[in-house]
């Protein structure tokens, strides 16, 4: 297997490359996400993961291009090392499997904003064949599914992307 991992170090993202078995041109990349969460707050909430991304953008902008935000960034750069794993493995089918706290919207309707404003765009963008998986599987249901239900709260993973050969096969 071969790992890899947030090329900026800001630990959005990990993942691990696996081989199928021996002879097969099979490979399944499992990768554990975990976006930048936007906040109001001030003081020591201030400093959250949005916040100093935001910051160190602002710093590297004038040297490379970068996104409108943390999250348009991390859905770029998470897309990027998707690619470099598929070109590096190009004689091989990698089908993906992404899970985790996006901590945006899938989308629906018309996109909005760039190709990364939302995670229905990283599914979409050229070569990557993603689907929402919980979507795929339980369609209309999907937004009423619950790992946990308290009294006052619930919650679910945010999301998890599949490639469509995966999804497709049950």
């Amino acid at each position: 297997h071969k790992e890899f991992k947030d090329t900026r170090g800001w630990g959005r993202f990990a993942g691990v490359l696996i081989d199928g078995a021996q002879g097969s041109w099979r490979k399944v990349c499992v990768v554990t996400v975990h976006g930048p969460c936007k906040t109001a707050a001030t003081g020591l909430a201030a400093g959250s993961s949005w916040n100093r991304q935001r910051e160190c953008m602002d710093r590297m902008r004038h040297k490379v291009s970068m996104q409108r935000d943390p999250s348009s960034q991390f859905l770029k750069n998470l897309f990027e090392a998707l690619v470099k794993v598929k070109v590096s493995h190009a004689s091989y089918e990698v089908a993906f499997i992404i899970g985790g706290d996006f901590n945006m919207h899938w989308g629906a309707g018309a996109p909005k904003g760039e190709v990364f404003g939302e995670v229905r765009g990283l599914a979409e963008a050229d070569g990557m064949e993603l689907v929402n998986a919980v979507a795929h599987r339980h369609g209309s249901k999907a937004g009423r599914l619950w790992t946990n239900q308290g009294a006052t709260s619930r919650t679910a993973p945010d999301m998890f992307l599949v490639s469509k050969s995966l999804a497709s096969a049950g």
